[in-house]
């Protein structure tokens, strides 16, 4: 069996991309591939296999946020604009 018709699951990856606080882009730049591969790749469309093993890879490397990322302390005293 060829791995040449493996495709992402372009909803999950961009939720696992999500998940570790990443745009796209430092998504990409993180993984060493092309921001238009990573475009394909979270819709779907076929990549190359040695750009999904870093894709893989990368996912592997980068822990998802715990939450805490998520908010920050305000400072109530300030007005709001």
């Amino acid at each position: 069996m060829t791995t040449d018709n493996i495709v992402i699951i372009g909803e999950k990856l961009r939720l696992e991309i999500a998940r570790r606080g990443m745009t796209l882009a430092a998504f990409a730049k993180k993984a060493d591939v092309s921001l238009r591969a990573i475009n394909a790749a979270v819709h779907s469309r076929p990549v190359a296999p040695a750009t999904r093993r870093r894709i893989l890879t990368t996912l592997q490397r980068v822990a998802p946020l715990d939450g805490s990322e998520l908010f920050a302390v305000v400072d109530s005293s300030r007005k709001s604009a």
